[in-house]
């Protein structure tokens, strides 16, 4: 597992534990071996609840591989280094990650009757 980079110029090196220098295959090669993780480990790493990372899953907010995309249940597969860069990306962006807060104001949800 890498631990740090430096900067040469336009090339990067990836510089191992064990102190070997690794190239811009190499690096490819180690980011394509990420292990998949569940939505436990997800929520773990986000500090969330599991049902919390699925609810922003199902609304796109966070990139997901679905194991059966034809199921009707899904299951969901995450690389935390995607859910990373999502949500670097959306601190860019200023895009929320939650959901909606709505606002005290309930006249919409009391009944017509009741309407001031």
């Amino acid at each position: 597992m890498a631990s740090r980079s430096e900067n040469f110029g336009d090339s990067a090196l990836l510089i191992s534990r064990t102190g070997s220098v690794l190239g811009a295959h190499d690096l490819a090669k180690t980011l394509a071996q990420e292990p998949y993780v569940d939505a436990q480990r997800v929520a773990e790493h986000l500090s969330l609840t599991r049902r919390e990372v699925l609810k922003l899953t199902r609304a796109k907010k966070l990139p997901a591989h679905a194991i059966d995309p034809s199921a009707t249940r899904k299951i969901y597969r995450y690389k935390l280094s995607e859910i990373d860069d999502a949500l670097s990306q959306r601190l860019i962006t200023q895009e929320p990650l939650g959901s909606h807060h709505f606002s005290r104001d309930n006249h919409q949800r009391q009944p017509r009757d009741r309407r001031g």
